[in-house]
């Protein structure tokens, strides 16, 4: 097991590479110490002659590295293949990366096969994964995650919040920021969202709890749900191949008087239910 730690007086910017295994961020408000312990899964791994850890200013860095030096990650985009053996390509080498930190820290992560978990408030955060499953409780700014496959869970989102996926479950419970989602398949559900919406998707059903600006929707097959706030009006603009738009609410024709928002809906089968928001009790 490796274990570093840094005095530190506030906010970090976590830079983040290595291949396989799992990432476990910790972010603490008050923290006068932030640590990096590495366990790899195989007892002859070498985490120090492999990894950099080093802390220059405020950028935190764990970094995996080939043996002959500089960035795994830039070697396999680069397709410089010769720096690794077949085994540790392939990720059989895992490691448990945990990192200790201030809240608020900004967060970088590439990764090609580990789950990223964050407790406490993390900051503005960009994730890169070939097969990830990611959960997040709150990130105070915004979110960038561009991944392969796997799951993303984020309780909170209080910026902008970007997620580019090709397969699995999107569920973000309360975004402020604009949100855009592109997936080839899974579900995409929303709580709260307070500002636009994009969500492209392949296949899988798409739910928003609570919908406060303009939704556009577009996807091959799945149904459609949309929460409204009592009170809220909306133009409706849907169409669907094979399915049908269901509303308890009444509609009308003309133009709404009033302050209103714009859902944009298009499926190629799938119902499209637009209904009341659902109160949250306290």
């Amino acid at each position: 097991m490796f274990d570093k730690s840094f005095p530190v007086s506030g906010p970090l910017d976590l830079n983040c590479e290595f291949r396989s295994g799992s990432l476990t961020v910790h972010a603490r408000a008050e923290l006068t110490e932030a640590r990096v312990t590495i366990t790899p899964r195989e007892a002859d791994f070498p985490v120090e002659q492999l990894f950099r850890v080093e802390l220059t200013g405020r950028r935190l860095d764990v970094q995996e590295r080939p043996e002959n030096g500089g960035s795994w990650l830039q070697a396999v985009l680069g397709g410089d293949l010769r720096t690794f053996t077949r085994d540790r390509i392939f990720g059989r080498t895992e490691v448990d990366v945990l990192v200790e930190l201030p809240a608020n820290s900004g967060v970088k992560v590439a990764v090609l096969s580990a789950a990223v978990h964050a407790t406490g408030a993390i900051g503005p955060t960009s994730i890169s994964s070939g097969a990830s499953d990611i959960e997040l409780e709150l990130v105070d700014g915004p979110l960038q995650v561009r991944g392969g496959s796997g799951s993303l869970s984020a309780q909170r989102v209080t910026g902008a919040c970007s997620v580019r996926g090709g397969s699995g479950q999107v569920r973000i419970g309360e975004v402020a920021g604009a949100l855009s989602i592109s997936v080839g398949s899974g579900e995409v559900a929303v709580g709260t969202a307070h500002d636009t919406v994009r969500i492209r998707s392949g296949s899988g059903s798409t739910l928003i709890e609570a919908a406060e600006r303009d939704v556009d929707i577009a996807s091959s097959s799945g149904p459609v749900t949309i929460g409204l706030r009592a009170g809220q009006q909306a133009r409706l603009d849907v169409a669907t191949g094979s399915g049908r738009l269901h509303t308890e609410m009444p509609m009308q024709d003309s133009r709404p008087v009033g302050d209103a928002i714009t859902i944009r809906v298009r499926t190629g089968a799938g119902d499209v239910i637009v209904r009341r928001a659902v109160p949250v009790s306290n």
